[in-house]
């Protein structure tokens, strides 16, 4: 019931009041339904009645989320990159007209180690597409295959030496063994 009160309030104190108030439950509203449906007609609807940002906010939202720096991996903490790829029209025989996408989320285990959410810096104005393409571009490396095998580099010692066997150790005799095998 608190959730859908403060849901109204915030519709309603930015209907009021919509240049100086900027609420993070209906940004976020607005984000999930063009995140979730793409559709620019159901934001601008939902906008209009005052049920969510507008279709403009919440790209600059998006956009704002894209420039905002990466936080560092707190010492002490696991870290790990889980990856997935997905092909799109996977039912062609040929690979032709599919396309191939990977993502993939990092995970930061104990949750309490990482500092609490900064706010995001809301961007001026909306950079191009080629700005922001370029914005997750990793560098390329090549593998150079080392052509000495490390197993090459391996010593094996005898062990004798560090722990000699004694000479008086019984050795059966051939009735010995059948002898043992037969239990």
């Amino acid at each position: 019931m608190r959730r859908k009160l403060t849901a109204i309030a915030h519709a309603i104190i930015s209907t009021i009041r919509p240049r100086s108030f900027s609420s993070p439950i209906l940004h976020g509203i607005g984000l999930f339904v063009n995140r979730k449906f793409k559709s620019k007609s159901l934001i601008s609807l939902l906008s209009r009645v005052g049920f969510c940002a507008s279709y403009h906010e919440a790209q600059q939202l998006e956009l704002s989320t894209i420039y905002h720096p990466v936080q560092p991996t707190p010492a002490g903490t696991f870290c790990q990159y889980i990856f997935d790829n997905a092909d799109f029209n996977g039912a062609t025989l040929d690979g032709l007209n599919t396309f191939h996408s990977m993502g993939g989320i990092k995970c930061i285990t104990p949750s309490c180690s990482l500092p609490s959410a900064l706010s995001i810096k809301r961007l001026k104005s909306v950079p191009t597409a080629e700005e922001v393409g370029n914005l997750g571009v990793l560098e390329l490396l090549t593998f150079e295959n080392v052509k000495k095998s490390t197993l090459q580099k391996i010593a094996v010692q005898d062990l004798s030496m560090l722990n000699p066997i004694p000479s008086d150790i019984f050795t059966p005799c051939l009735p010995d063994i059948f002898w043992m095998s037969g239990k």
